[in-house]
């Protein structure tokens, strides 16, 4: 790879970088948040990790659909993040591992 990744994106990956972020700070305790970057020949891979306490694998399935929420939320968020993953063309997904993982999927262009 030539090291410049080219990601099809709008403002909106601002809405998804956010949710991602507060998240983890906010459900997750988390006090160290890490962002890797990963080239394909055709995806670019964002894994957002932190050190905070992960989610529960009871709940790993249910986290991106609408409505979901272990708190009082609206329960909106991870599953705006996704469908705006989805109109890029791209996807989400939550890794196992310590802490929480969540891995964007991007076409290359």
């Amino acid at each position: 790879m030539d090291g410049n990744a080219t990601v099809l994106a709008n403002e909106g990956i601002y809405v998804v970088f956010d949710n991602l972020i507060s998240n983890s700070i906010k459900h997750g305790k988390a006090t160290k948040i890490f962002i890797k970057i990963k080239e394909g020949s055709s995806k670019i891979l964002l894994e957002f990790l932190d050190n905070g306490s992960g989610v529960p694998a009871e709940i790993g399935d249910k986290i991106f659909e609408k409505g979901f929420s272990t708190s009082k939320s609206t329960g909106l968020g991870l599953y705006i993040v996704k469908k705006l993953l989805e109109s890029y063309g791209g996807n989400i997904r939550l890794k196992d591992c310590k802490g929480a993982t969540f891995v964007l999927e991007f076409p290359r262009i």
